[in-house]
């Protein structure tokens, strides 16, 4: 089985999307955008509860296997 880790960044949108980015992301009107395009994965709104659209992006670690 292969891993594959890397470290990116959840932030919620002002319309409680939840996104995972690659790069920490900057407030823009309603939502985060990437700084350098890479894009972003939204995620399911259940995770992160506590993490609101005033909050700062928060680090987080993905880890992939396969």
């Amino acid at each position: 089985m292969a891993k594959l880790t890397f470290k990116g960044y959840v932030a919620r949108n002002s319309d409680d999307a939840l996104r995972l980015f690659l790069n920490r992301p900057v407030r823009d009107q309603g939502g985060w955008q990437a700084p350098r395009f890479r894009g972003s994965l939204e995620i399911p709104v259940e995770g992160f509860e506590d993490l609101t659209w005033e909050d700062e992006p928060v680090d987080a670690e993905i880890t992939i296997e396969i």
